[in-house]
């Protein structure tokens, strides 16, 4: 059974818009973000974090992920990079370039310790998470691919959806502000992986049709039109086609290991 959903929808037009680029430029864009959609009451009333002020709603996000970290929703990240680190050290280094830049120095000692001495241990569990915590809620340091998704998720757990686009994959269509039940903001990380900014949806809203993949558990989806499915379909076979004799695998296996321990990340409840 097909996972893409037609939707019916208002869809605005997005503007690209910064916000803090001191370290804080992920919370900011989504405190920006919901708060040009006049979503922050909803915030509150579901995560009593503070959202009358930026700095303190920061603050409060960085505790929301951390308490999430300390939770067991990092556990994922650490049994794939552990793994990783005890079958294929080579990839560890690959697998990292997502994480913050704190956590890519965190491994990259472990990694070099190894190499020099073959049988070292990856960090404990206890370890990994203390380092996290610790970092998370230190203002101004850049959030990356762990707190990203921690956040993501917590948010999820109150009906609000973000969406992650980039320098190479803009969005392709009007934006709704929210479906059915569900609340949508929408942010950019440029290709760098260094920087979040937000969209603000412009415009009195147009009667648009999109689809979207409506799997449970999908890390990260977007709103897509019939026309961008079909090119889609259409790259994705001449791209196999082209690639047919290629023995380019092995990335590929190892994201799809982490996505597939990425989807059962655990809820936590608040």
């Amino acid at each position: 059974m097909s996972h893409i959903r037609k939707f019916e929808v208002l869809g605005f037009k997005p503007v690209l818009t910064d916000n803090l680029s001191d370290g804080n430029c992920f919370y900011s864009a989504i405190y920006n973000a919901a708060k040009h959609q006049d979503i922050l009451e909803r915030i509150f009333d579901c995560l009593t974090i503070p959202v009358d002020d930026e700095k303190l709603f920061i603050k409060g996000a960085r505790l929301l992920v951390s308490d999430g970290v300390e939770s067991g929703m990092a556990k994922p990240f650490y049994e794939a990079y552990k793994d990783t680190f005890d079958s294929d050290i080579e990839t560890l280094d690959l697998q990292i370039e997502a994480a913050s830049s704190y956590i890519q120095k965190y491994i990259s000692k472990k990694i070099n310790e190894k190499k020099n001495k073959p049988q070292t241990e990856f960090y404990s569990y206890k370890d990994f998470i203390e380092e996290l915590v610790k970092n998370i809620r230190k203002d101004r340091t850049w959030a990356g691919q762990i707190e990203v998704q921690v956040l993501k998720k917590i948010f999820s757990n109150c009906n609000i959806i973000i969406d992650f686009y980039s320098d190479s994959n803009k969005p392709k269509t009007l934006l709704p502000k929210s479906v059915d039940d569900k609340d949508y903001i929408y942010l950019h990380n440029d290709d760098s992986g260094l920087h979040f900014k937000h969209y603000r949806l412009t415009g009195i809203g147009e009667p648009t049709s999109l689809l979207r993949n409506v799997r449970n558990n999908i890390e990260n989806s977007s709103w897509i039109n019939n026309i961008t499915r079909r090119m889609s379909r259409v790259t994705l076979r001449n791209s196999n086609n082209n690639n047919s004799n290629s023995n380019s695998n092995s990335n590929s296996n190892n994201i799809k290991k982490l996505a597939r321990k990425l989807s059962k990340l655990r809820t936590r409840k608040h």
